[in-house]
């Protein structure tokens, strides 16, 4: 399956003129934030190829990201760091990314499409101007490219945290719990940057390892 626009076109044919999609990168990390970003993307068809990020080389995300950041009618990004996740937990977490990069542009949109379920307590944005699509981020195309952005933000972020803590990997696994990663936190314990609870949770059920 292809991303592309026969979602947002039931809207638009119906008088809906700006449509937006909605999706979140990081939510199964051990460490880093959870990123969440929308884009409004115009109704040409996009000149370089956008799709679900994971199906993309990173050569691919990079293009597309920089097309999106020069064409997108709108878009926005936000985080919410592993200091959060671990105060408040990931789920109430995501959801504060969502709001906090949907709220930057609420009042220019009119339909949300969300990878995944409706975002509660959006301001401007009820749940009856919210779509939750399942794989939305692989059938409409302003999701695939809010994915793409906040992938293509998170890596980066994730990039520059492995110059400061190399022995976990994180310029490669972007911190998800690879041998190299999980096998790090065994012998150099966790950093500022770790959640918790996803380690603590990994390590007892796997070595029985406290931290």
């Amino acid at each position: 399956m292809t991303a592309d626009f026969s979602i947002e076109k039931k809207y638009w044919e119906s008088g809906t003129k700006v449509v937006a999609g909605a999706d979140e990168v990081g939510r199964g990390s051990f460490a880093g934030p959870v990123v969440a970003a929308v884009v409004v993307l115009p109704r040409t068809i996009p000149l370089v190829k956008i799709d679900d990020s994971k199906k993309l080389s990173p050569r691919e995300r990079n293009e597309a990201y920089q097309w999106i950041q020069e064409n997108a009618l709108f878009w926005s990004v936000a985080e919410s760091s592993s200091t959060l996740i671990n105060k408040i937990g990931i789920n109430i977490a995501t959801q504060s990314a969502f709001r906090r990069a949907i709220e930057t542009i609420a009042r220019d949109i009119e339909i949300l499409l969300v990878d995944g379920f409706k975002i509660p307590n959006v301001a401007n944005i009820p749940p009856n101007r919210q779509e939750g699509i399942i794989r939305g981020d692989q059938k409409s195309l302003n999701i695939a490219a809010a994915s793409i952005v906040a992938k293509v933000h998170r890596d980066a972020l994730m990039v520059r945290l492995h110059e400061q803590h190399s022995v976990y990997g994180w310029k490669n696994n972007k911190g998800y719990g690879t041998k190299v990663h999980t096998d790090a936190i065994k012998t150099h314990g966790i950093t500022p940057y770790h959640r918790t609870q996803f380690v603590e949770t990994y390590l007892s059920n796997n070595s029985n390892k406290k931290i």
